[in-house]
């Protein structure tokens, strides 16, 4: 019996001993699960936070406005392109209405209805901290059925709607501008064209004479529209070299000659000796001509126009002065517009296209010069072009 005892006695230890060394591998075994638990989740946070950066520095760098507003219309992210659009990159715009810096009522509405999960495209005016024209897309933030906010993307479209502004005023100028001379060109060709050979030469002449001069319009028209679209686009190349003040002042003396005599005003001419410039002959000539024909048609009988140039420290001025009708000052800012004239009827009468002045302005600043202009009504005009001598 007390054998027996024995051998069970030894068993339940070797049982314990086996059960403790059991237990305590698996105790082991847990803490390395553990361990690695906890490392995948390090890993998964940090993996979640990578990705996370990466497209928060992926939307900071959006040149388009990005917005997420929550409840009630106040801001609860935006990027700096948004700052920058709304507050001229004042930070700290977090947590405010966005409505402090849109000041457009209906786009609030609009927000409200994107909370009910509609999406928008609309324009809007913000007037601070300047005026400018945004597009603006509102969609709903959706988790479920239900809607946690709005994201809104604003694309500053000012530069675009101002061109497609510009476009259509061109379009419709120069339409206006080719109806005269198109309209005269018809009449006198329908004239000519139901003409008898017995009829007045002189009449004849008079027809031709009138169509000639209308075509040679329209000519100069087309080609002084098409000069002032290259030297905007930036694709006309500038043949520069250098040249003699002088010769640039002479050749625009020489173009205006004729018609000055034939209305009895008198043209002087001075230029430094030695004076010289880096300019595309062609082009800057033009520029100084067409000053110099303006000078001419709009000063009468007996008055004087002068065209000179001479050197101020490193640079050049060209100066073409008249004492002729002068420029009301409200049209001073305006005048070197396409198609703007100050005395329509007048300018019509000289024969001009209205390009002469914006083609002037672009050419001289294709040179990277300056132009300025000073007159009075009835005190005459001086146009001044600065350049860099050579």
């Amino acid at each position: 019996m007390a054998f027996i005892v024995t051998i069970l006695l030894i068993c339940f230890v070797m049982l314990s001993l086996t059960l403790y060394i059991k237990l305590n591998q698996s105790a082991l075994r847990l803490k390395d699960l553990e361990e690695v638990y906890r490392t995948m989740a390090s890993k998964k946070t940090e993996s979640l936070g990578q990705v996370e950066n990466y497209y928060h520095a992926l939307i900071e760098e959006i040149p388009a406005g990005v917005i997420v507003v929550g409840k009630g219309g106040k801001i609860d992210y935006a990027n700096s392109a948004a700052e920058r659009l709304l507050a001229k990159g004042a930070k700290g715009i977090k947590k405010t209405p966005l409505a402090r810096f849109i000041g457009d009522f209906e786009l609030s509405k609009k927000i409200d209805e994107a909370f009910k999960g509609k999406e928008i495209d609309r324009e809007i005016v913000v007037k601070r901290p300047e005026e400018r024209i945004l597009r603006s897309l509102i969609s709903p933030i959706k988790k479920g059925d239900k809607v946690q906010g709005a994201v809104v993307i604003l694309e500053d479209v000012t530069r675009l709607r101002r061109l497609e502004a510009t476009r259509q005023e061109l379009v419709s100028s120069f339409s206006h501008e080719l109806r005269t001379p198109i309209a005269s060109c018809q009449a006198a060709l329908e004239a000519l064209t139901e003409w008898k050979a017995d009829k007045d030469p002189e009449e004849r002449k008079r027809f031709l004479t009138n169509l000639t001069g209308q075509v040679e319009r329209l000519s100069a028209l087309v080609t002084e529209m098409m000069q002032l679209t290259r030297l905007e686009s930036g694709s006309s190349i500038l043949n520069k070299r250098k040249i003699e003040a002088y010769d640039l002042v002479k050749a625009a003396v020489a173009a205006v000659e004729v018609i000055a005599q034939a209305k009895g005003v008198t043209v002087e001419h001075n230029a430094t000796d030695g004076l010289t410039v880096n300019v595309d002959p062609q082009l800057f000539g033009q520029a100084l001509i067409n000053l110099a024909d303006n000078a001419v048609k709009f000063t009468d009988k007996g008055g004087l126009v002068r065209i000179e140039a001479h050197a101020d420290g490193n640079r050049a001025v060209f100066r073409v002065s008249d004492t002729g009708v002068g420029i009301p000052k409200d049209a001073l800012p305006h005048i070197f517009e396409r198609f703007y004239r100050v005395d329509k009827h007048r300018s019509r009468e000289a024969g001009g296209t209205g390009l002469g002045l914006a083609l002037t302005k672009h050419i001289i600043e294709a040179h990277k010069g300056k132009i300025a202009v000073e007159s009075a009504m009835y005190e005459g005009s001086t146009f001044s072009i600065i350049i860099r001598k050579a």
